[in-house]
């Protein structure tokens, strides 16, 4: 197996980013005491008592609208910087494989998630990722604020039409163990320069993605010499004061 993660903000020395393959889900869980009792028992809005911490009675409470969220079981790596590393660096998982740590890390062949974030597990911030399972099965609509997040954040690459955790439209596309963003000049020739916004946009640009079963491309083959470039718009200096 192998991915890829390209920088859209630069990384600090000693900074963290995490990848995984666990689902994502609600924070509610049934821990409390006196869960399942037929009485809402967390303290939270509508709840008959408080006698345990908010979310842990979920059959009784449901999730009270919480927007936070937890991960499913799964494999979690991590890659630290050593340097600073600027924006449009690609991270390779196969071209940096002895600096992430934890796994062994896979994809299951039936469909799975690969979700980039920073933090912690237990209170991440959630960057980016991909669903290969049918509409909605990776749960990104948990995800606070991902709605409104650029087009090419989340994206389902099955079915085919691409969005942003929305329903895709169309099912033309089958399940496929490759899926690579083909920047190759005899293939899709995807960009690999532009504005954040544009890059985004390409990305969930189905065109510009290769799919096999069968045929590959070494990912670090596709990556441009000194990664992508990413421009950003200057920012709009203060007013002069007038005189």
């Amino acid at each position: 197996m192998d991915f890829a993660v390209v920088l859209f903000n630069h990384l600090n020395p000693g900074e963290t980013i995490f990848a995984t393959n666990a689902a994502i889900s609600p924070s509610c869980s049934n821990t409390c005491n006196y869960a399942s009792d037929n009485d809402c028992d967390d303290g939270g809005p509508g709840a008959e008592y408080t006698l345990c911490t908010q979310g842990t009675d979920c059959l009784d409470c449901g999730s009270h609208g919480s927007s936070s969220v937890g991960f499913s079981d799964g494999i979690h790596v991590q890659f630290t910087a050593t340097a600073q590393m600027r924006a449009g660096t690609v991270l390779a998982w196969s071209d940096l494989l002895a600096s992430w740590v934890g796994g062994p890390f896979s994809l299951a062949s039936g469909g799975d998630e690969l979700i980039i974030y920073r933090g912690t597990r237990a209170a991440p911030t959630f960057l980016c990722g991909f669903c290969n399972r049918a509409a909605g099965g990776c749960g990104f609509s948990n995800i606070p604020g991902a709605s409104s997040a650029p087009v090419g954040v989340w994206n389902y690459l099955h079915p085919s039409a691409f969005s942003v955790y929305s329903t895709p439209s169309s099912s033309a596309d089958a399940y496929y163990d490759q899926w690579i963003y083909d920047t190759r000049a005899a293939g899709a020739n995807a960009p690999t320069s532009g504005s954040a916004l544009g890059l985004l946009q390409a990305i969930s640009n189905r065109s510009h993605w290769f799919s096999s079963n069968t045929l590959f491309f070494p990912i670090v083959s596709l990556v441009p010499s000194g990664g992508y470039q990413i421009w950003f718009a200057p920012s709009t200096p203060p007013p002069r004061p007038r005189k």
